[in-house]
């Protein structure tokens, strides 16, 4: 997935703070009459991850960005879209799929998908679920038909359909439950545990050029 659909994951970061506010104002008390999230020195952290740097314009934008050939606009749509389904094949869903959290990169105008915050897994979910709610959140359509209709009323072209693929999960998840009860009895597909009977993982970040030692799953 990484450098492909979604930039590379770098490193995990933490910001940490010194807070002086009540300091210099608190001289004359006692630590113990200092409130903990007062007490000197205070710290906190706010985590963050270093992910690679997209040099380009987001997607939403691709009918008033510059130099971008007419006849590259449906193909970086379609792009977008399959990228879509390539990460909800890998058992995630974004509740957030918008062409605004789709960055494509200037040099050789390929489409990352940014933000993933707000995602469903299929491990959490289980198959079946997991399967209706893809089919409702369509991210394939949330790009792909969203696109045709910006593109349309930013500049009056009208771009070819979007081709959109589906993977019927419910059917597939009851498949591989009874593989999973024939090899290891016991294990549910929806278990953390039987990774290694699901086709997609849920696991986007798992492998890639990350810093050692640091864990990116989400």
């Amino acid at each position: 997935m990484q450098g492909r659909y979604i930039p590379r994951l770098l490193a995990q970061v933490y910001l940490t703070v010194e807070n002086d506010d009540n300091h210099n104002n608190d001289n004359d008390k006692d630590d113990h009459d200092i409130s903990p999230l007062h007490r000197r020195p205070f710290y906190f952290r706010v985590p963050g991850i270093l992910v690679e740097y997209i040099d380009g314009f987001s997607l939403t934008d691709l009918g008033t960005t510059p130099d971008i050939p007419r006849s590259k606009w449906h193909g970086i749509i379609q792009q977008a879209a399959d990228a879509a389904r390539y990460i909800n094949d890998a058992g995630v869903i974004n509740d957030d799929c918008q062409p605004r959290n789709v960055m494509v990169q200037r040099e050789n105008l390929q489409p990352f998908h940014i933000d993933l915050a707000q995602c469903f897994f299929s491990d959490d979910l289980g198959w079946k679920y997991f399967g209706e709610l893809r089919y409702r959140r369509d991210n394939q359509g949330a790009i792909g038909a969203i696109m045709l209709v910006k593109v349309k009323r930013q500049t009056g072209l009208r771009l070819p359909e979007i081709r959109y693929s589906y993977r019927n999960w419910g059917r597939l998840g009851a498949i591989l439950s009874r593989v999973s009860m024939v090899l290891m009895p016991g294990l549910g597909i929806g278990s953390r545990r039987s990774h290694a009977l699901h086709l997609g993982s849920s696991q986007l970040f798992a492998h890639g050029d990350m810093k050692e030692g640091l864990d990116f799953s989400i």
